[in-house]
């Protein structure tokens, strides 16, 4: 082989090392590029799935939360319209009170009872629907606590009424007795009479009180 023939040949061969040699160093950054896409690729497909896995909870989550709310709704539509019964139940006991078609309206953080012509009640003279409806209100807010003492207190809050409005309630304080103890304070015994069990009538003579029983013939 002449020397041109020699030169030449040499120069092929380190042409050929040095392509191989790049060749090698481009397989060896392809291979660390498909390595870096493929964990790319897996970790994009793991926030995916995980992604997906948060909206359905979120839409469960969701879901649950119309539910109660609907259902809060609907019990507070329920006890409303029984409340309101139940205020309405008043113009069996006070004829005059109007409160067979009462509503109940609720606005700016304040409830109203509103009687047939859309009167506050607590604007009306006369206090014997209110002072009638407040009896009623207090029951039921201790028959809602039956862990708590069954015990109703009565201090002169049916003073206001008639005697013909008394003797209408009657029979809702004697219900009323056998679902809890009631204990009242007034300064007439019609609205007590033939209802309680222990009757005693208390007497001020100076700075000295005198309590002393009522028996059954009106005696002391």
């Amino acid at each position: 082989m002449d020397e041109f023939k020699k030169q030449n040949f040499n120069s092929t061969v380190q042409n050929l090392i040095r392509n191989i040699a790049t060749i090698d160093q481009m397989m060896v950054v392809n291979n660390q590029n498909r390595k870096q896409y493929e964990d790319t690729k897996s970790a994009v497909d793991t926030l995916t799935k995980l992604a997906d896995v948060t909206k359905e909870k979120i839409n469960h989550c969701t879901d649950i939360y119309k539910n109660i709310c609907f259902y809060i709704e609907q019990r507070k539509a329920l006890q409303i319209e029984e409340l309101t019964n139940y205020i309405r139940s008043v113009s069996d006991i006070v004829p005059d009170a109007d409160l067979s078609t009462c509503t109940i309206k609720h606005e700016n953080g304040k409830t109203k009872i509103l009687d047939g012509n859309e009167q506050d009640i607590n604007l009306r003279e006369g206090g014997a629907a209110r002072s009638t409806l407040g009896v009623f209100m207090k029951f039921c807010t201790i028959k809602a606590q039956p862990n708590r003492i069954q015990l109703l207190m009565l201090d002169e809050d049916l003073s206001r009424l008639s005697a013909e409005t008394s003797v209408n309630l009657r029979p809702m304080l004697m219900a009323m007795s056998k679902e809890m103890g009631i204990v009242g304070i007034e300064q007439r015994s019609i609205t007590y009479e033939s209802i309680s069990s222990k009757m005693y009538k208390v007497t001020k003579s100076g700075k000295v009180s005198t309590v002393r029983e009522v028996k059954e013939n009106g005696s002391t």
